[in-house]
């Protein structure tokens, strides 16, 4: 599939250049929109999705919400594009390295650490405030752009807070990054965002995922894993990690939503108040000497 769309144009108007990543919305791509002559990001959505009447039609609806929702390190999501044969998500481009490519080079000092946290959390806080929740967090739809600003990708996918996952929907992406309450198609709530950013700094201050080893091969290996085992804690994998932040993000892991972080502020405040750092002092950006270069193309591209 992902050969088959490059070089295509899509309603005489996107021309699909490059395959990027595989997120849990579908497959990624680079495309050009021919009447501006700039990248966006072109998401196929997989067929469980635009092919089932209801779902596409809730995304719809909430086109103009998400789209509304504007924050620094939140991609703006620019809408739906459906041909005869396919639907795909529009958002920005944003050309530079994935949290992907970062975590090849983790573990991460606690301090750098902070500053993904920090973007994340402000983020996610934006859709939560909209009473929105993300629920697809993942490591490939986190970009830091030339200027080192973390965006997050993916907001299309958001939903109401309160309604009940549809795994159904999720795609082949691992379900490395759900909530407990997901696999068990429960309410979500904020707290269910929080568990996912905990996976995701378990994993740059460690190294690891968060059995301490490399993920499960099979998603009924991975449910197990969110829904019955405790995580080791942090610093038994990096004895530099201060003994209250790890247990801090352990605090983000519990399995029950009520017995954890359940706000992206009060997680980014214990987390920097463990490490000894003032939130404020906490720096917008990324260090660009610590991302992998050359990865995401030419910041030049238009």
């Amino acid at each position: 599939m992902t050969s088959a769309l490059i070089g295509k144009t899509f309603l005489n108007q996107y021309r699909v250049e490059e395959f990027s990543v595989y997120t849990p919305l579908g497959e990624c791509y680079r495309a050009v929109d021919l009447r501006t002559n700039r990248s966006v990001a072109f998401t196929l959505l997989p067929r469980s999705i635009a092919e089932e009447i209801e779902s596409f039609k809730e995304m719809e609806a909430q086109l103009f919400d998400l789209r509304a929702i504007s924050h620094p390190n939140l991609t703006p999501y620019l809408g739906i594009v459906q041909s005869p044969t396919a639907a795909f998500l529009l958002e920005e481009w944003v050309d530079g390295p994935s949290l992907h490519d970062i975590l090849h080079n983790a573990p991460v000092s606690v301090t750098e650490a902070l500053v993904y946290i920090k973007a994340l959390c402000g983020g996610l806080e934006a859709l939560h405030t909209k009473r929105y929740l993300h629920l697809h967090l993942a490591p490939e739809l986190i970009r830091i752009d030339s200027g080192g600003t973390i965006r997050l990708g993916g907001i299309a996918m958001a939903r109401p807070s309160g309604e009940v996952a549809d795994l159904e929907n999720s795609g082949k992406y691992a379900p490395l990054y759900l909530a407990p309450e997901q696999f068990l198609q429960e309410p979500l709530t904020p707290a269910t965002d929080t568990y996912a950013l905990a996976v995701l700094i378990y994993q740059l201050i460690t190294g690891k995922w968060i059995t301490g080893k490399v993920p499960p091969k099979t998603n009924d290996a991975i449910r197990k894993v969110h829904l019955e085992l405790a995580p080791s804690a942090p610093i038994a994998r990096q004895a530099e990690i201060p003994d209250h932040f790890s247990r801090m993000v352990l605090w983000a892991l519990r399995k029950k939503p009520a017995d954890r972080l359940k706000t992206t502020t009060e997680l980014l405040s214990s987390l920097a108040l463990a490490a000894r750092i003032s939130s404020d002092k906490i720096p917008l950006r990324a260090d660009s000497r610590s991302a992998p270069p050359g990865i995401g193309g030419s910041s030049d591209r238009r």
